[in-house]
């Protein structure tokens, strides 16, 4: 049995079954990112997809929305795909030490951990910042992560003088940036299921997200953060106020965020549904 992880594994592993006809493919897509190729490249990773399908056992899917949006393209089936959860056990503990620039409390940190690619949407970040800049001027957006439009990013900012956002670029220790911020941000167009928004909510950190497939099977809008159209940074910068002007709302965001990780995400369930899966693709009891 294989199980690969991603389009490179994923080819790799079941053209080896054509070699070795014996062997059983679990495949994990880990997001489905056709809307950003191109219409030629678009077509022909689902053409070879679809040609892949008929040599993977199963597939696992880290979303409800990604498994839904896979077999709407045919690239996976309804009977043969599963939904495991990332999961997530600890977070380092914030060093209070860290960051010692960020601990004025009269400027709410609103943090980022991000890559700086097409997927993420770092064009309606900066909106959000340059919305908030005029409206709520002590607003401190912090982005940390690098990435190929890290430098386009950068520079826009520059341009709309936007000195509101500040640069961390990438971090050895997330949590230590977590420990600083009041709410966590994400513009995501869409994700499979995201890490971010696991390790805020097992460090208690409210999250203002879109409202896209993966982000909102992580945050349950008013439950243990809120939601927003991709489409409306104004509504953005709405969700953000909400958290950062009631602070007993916070806290209660923040304990349902850890509670709904531990319920739903923890990495025990995981390992549990991943072995489960691998002993009924194997034939093992």
């Amino acid at each position: 049995m294989v199980y690969s992880h991603g389009p490179s594994g994923g080819l790799y592993a079941r053209l080896l079954r054509l070699v070795v006809p014996r062997v059983r493919v679990v495949h994990a897509f880990h997001g489905i990112h056709i809307a950003q190729y191109r219409t030629f490249t678009r077509f022909a990773y689902v053409a070879v997809e679809r040609i892949l399908r008929w040599l993977t056992a199963r597939f696992v899917h880290v979303s409800v929305g990604e498994r839904d949006a896979a077999v709407a393209v045919g690239i996976s089936t309804p009977t043969r795909a599963v939904v495991i959860y990332n999961g997530i056990e600890t977070m380092d503990v914030p060093d209070p030490s860290a960051f010692p620039d960020l601990a004025d409390p009269t400027r709410p940190v609103i943090a980022m951990l991000t890559r700086f690619v097409y997927a993420k949407n770092l064009d309606l970040a900066l909106e959000i910042a340059r919305l908030a800049k005029g409206s709520h001027p002590e607003w401190w957006f912090v982005w940390a992560g690098d990435g190929p439009e890290r430098a386009r990013i950068e520079s826009a900012a520059r341009e709309a003088a936007l000195d509101n956002i500040t640069f961390l670029g990438a971090i050895p220790r997330p949590a230590d940036l977590l420990g600083r911020a009041s709410v966590l941000l994400s513009t995501s167009r869409w994700e499979g299921l995201p890490y971010a928004l696991l390790e805020s909510g097992v460090l208690g950190v409210p999250v203002v997200a879109t409202r896209v497939v993966g982000n909102s099977e992580v945050v349950e809008d008013g439950v243990n953060g809120y939601l927003f159209p991709v489409d409306s940074p104004s509504a953005g910068v709405e969700a953000l106020s909400h958290v950062l002007s009631d602070p007993f709302g916070a806290l209660r965001l923040a304990a349902n965020a850890r509670a709904l990780i531990a319920d739903r995400f923890s990495l025990d369930r995981s390992v549990d549904r991943t072995a489960q899966l691998l002993r009924e693709v194997g034939g093992a009891t």
